[in-house]
């Protein structure tokens, strides 16, 4: 009788341990570079991070250098900024 109640509590252990997965914005993977304004600022790769202009009000920013550690999570409304050791602009990306 005790069993079933045993078999419950073992799938709903592991159930806690399932990762839900990352969205995908586009079949095939494809992010959408105008959510966060990357499409319109791709003529700054290449030129220094200073001279960048500021961005929108619903869009955030992260500056990624050579060997910064970055999270995995996904945001349409962030705007990822890739700089060489020389803080020149190396790619523009949403996500």
């Amino acid at each position: 009788m005790m069993k079933p109640y045993v078999i419950l509590a073992a799938a709903l252990a592991l159930a806690g341990c399932v990762e839900e997965p990352t969205p995908m914005p586009r079949p095939g993977g494809i992010i959408p570079q105008s959510t966060c304004g990357a499409d319109l600022l791709q003529d700054y790769i290449g030129l220094p991070v200073a001279l960048l202009p500021a961005g929108r009000a619903d869009v955030t920013r992260r500056v990624i250098r050579p060997g910064d550690a970055i999270t995995e999570d996904f945001s349409l409304q962030r705007l990822n900024v890739f700089l060489d050791d020389a803080d020149v602009i190396t790619q523009l990306t949403c996500g």
